[in-house]
């Protein structure tokens, strides 16, 4: 059934905070910052805007980002009027506008599976049944009668993994085969096609003018899901003295993705291209994944405008390895030469192994081929009590040395007290308690902390105002959806998924925070109340 068209209200979400970094002499160092956020919606139209301000020795004010967004769900399509951020194929690079953005928009549709689903074929003589398995869990079951069958759209999650299909017939006779359940977000089942075109004006000074504004520019990017394995993209962007022209697709080989594509720009420069091409390979005891990038050097992007021209090449790849009882082992490497930059190049190693009782052990290793220096880190993780987590962890490298000892008491996100201790030692010596409380109403929290002797505070309180229905509620975190209950009396308690999330005030109202936007929230109430 189509979803509940959105109630009229607004949300404003608020942040204050401040910290005196020297409380010997309060005041001298004393500096805050607020930052807001408000949303007005009504139905499936929303109006958001954000901003910020702080205050101490360099303060200012600032606006961040604003725009009217109509989502239509009928159609998994939103459309945005204000600032948003430019939609590029992978191996591309986003940029900040102003303007406005029509585009597919899959969240509208939470429930809604985008990547192809994996199909078994099979053959059996006489009436059967069969049943798929993922480890223990049994994904599907089915009858099926004489001759040929297909179990379809097998449900899984992005990744990788196995699953076991059991061929039983009536003769009792058996038959057992494994099927690879990899996918990738970047797939797109057959036939289905997502689209975003964005147009207007570039973002400057971000976070430090309101309104900076510059070139006209235009973006559009296109995909479509030709077949089970196989997703075919197209991407154009403009802007004057620049045009763009790319395409690619991405391949599925049943234990892995290939994705590839190639772009070419002109304009007043003399023009270049870009390559790209990387994979990812799942297996059972371990992934390997792997990419490059090649630019000509008069190859030019949207982003080109705002920030530094692409790299050159950029090479990356990754392995990792389960190595049971012996924890397990990952590898990376990066490399990238970036125009005006000496050419960065790193070797990552990292182990760690899972011992008695929650406890957790791990080692990193890092190498610079450019000389700048190798590093190293050691970690031991101890769970104390319910919530309570002890760490202890030393980091060296060619010019110094750290440890830091932590005890993380976290507060309950629903509501509780939570606190945190620490002890670090590297160039100066440093003491730091802070504690955390989240009601219904806000959360707050604060911090005292000792440099070398020097003694700094911090206080924080965060949480929202909800206006529907003309009753205004606070909360300490409203989420990405909220609900009104009108229960009709006091005292009555509010389930959602069958667990206690509110009780009806005074008039007989309950707000309820955290939900799902566009998807099925199913509430209740306690009926002997």
């Amino acid at each position: 059934p189509p979803p509940t068209e959105g109630a009229t209200g607004a949300i404003l979400r608020y942040d204050l905070s401040a910290t005196e970094a020297d409380a010997r002499h309060f005041g001298r160092a004393l500096s805050g910052g607020t930052s807001l956020g408000l949303d007005l919606f009504r139905g499936n139209a929303r109006f958001s805007a954000t901003g910020f301000g702080n205050w101490g020795e360099a303060g200012r004010i600032a606006r961040l980002d604003s725009a009217l967004v109509f989502d239509r769900p009928e159609t998994l399509t939103h459309l945005s009027f204000g600032d948003a951020i430019s939609v590029t194929p992978s191996y591309g690079r986003a940029l900040r506008f102003g303007g406005i953005e029509y585009a597919t928009d899959f969240s509208l549709a939470p429930g809604l599976v985008t990547t192809p689903l994996p199909s078994f074929f099979g053959a059996s003589d006489v009436p059967a049944t069969v049943e798929v398995y993922s480890g223990a869990a049994k994904l599907a079951a089915q009858s099926v009668a004489p001759g040929p069958f297909e179990i379809r759209n097998l449900p899984i999650v992005t990744g990788g993994g196995n699953a076991t299909v059991v061929v039983r017939d009536i003769l009792g006779r058996e038959t057992t085969q494994n099927l690879s359940l990899f996918t990738d977000k970047g797939l797109l089942a057959p036939g289905r096609q997502a689209f975003a075109v964005d147009f207007g004006f570039r973002r400057t000074g971000y976070g430090i003018t309101s309104f900076g504004y510059d070139d006209p520019l235009l973006s559009a990017d296109w995909r479509r899901g030709l077949s089970q394995t196989f997703t075919i993209e197209a991407h154009g962007e403009a802007a004057p003295r620049l045009a763009l022209l790319g395409g690619g697709g991405e391949w599925s080989f049943g234990a892995g993705t290939l994705v590839a594509g190639l772009s070419g720009s002109g304009g007043s420069a003399d023009g270049g291209f870009q390559a790209a091409l990387s994979g990812q390979v799942r297996s059972g005891r371990g992934n390997r994944d792997g990419s490059g990038q090649f630019a000509s050097p008069g190859y030019r992007d949207l982003a080109s405008l705002d920030l530094s021209p692409p790299p050159r090449w950029r090479l990356s790849g990754g392995a990792s390895f389960d190595l049971r009882d012996a924890g397990a082992l990952a590898l990376s490497f990066t490399a990238e030469k970036r125009p005006g930059n000496p050419r960065l190049s790193l070797l990552n190693l990292s182990w760690s192994l899972p011992l008695a009782e929650g406890r957790f052990l791990a080692l990193t290793a890092l190498h610079d081929f450019a000389g700048h220096g190798d590093g190293g880190q050691v970690s031991l993780s101890i769970p104390l009590g319910q919530r309570g987590l002890a760490s202890l962890s030393a980091t060296a490298d060619a010019r110094r040395s750290a440890a830091l000892a932590l005890y993380d008491n976290p507060a309950d996100p629903d509501g509780g007290f939570g606190y945190r201790l620490a002890v670090s030692s590297d160039e100066a010596q440093r003491l730091q308690a802070t504690a955390r409380y989240v009601g219904r109403a806000l959360a707050v929290d604060g911090g005292v902390a000792l440099l070398d002797g020097a003694p700094a505070i911090r206080a924080d309180a965060a949480g929202a105002l909800v206006l529907l229905r003309g009753s205004v509620f606070a909360t300490h975190e409203p989420g990405e959806a909220v609900a009104l209950v009108e229960a009709g009396a006091p005292g009555i308690r509010i389930y959602r998924e069958n667990r206690p999330v509110a009780v009806s005030d005074k008039d007989g109202e309950a707000l309820l925070t955290g939900l799902v936007p566009y998807a099925a929230n199913h509430i209740a109430v306690e009926p002997r109340d």
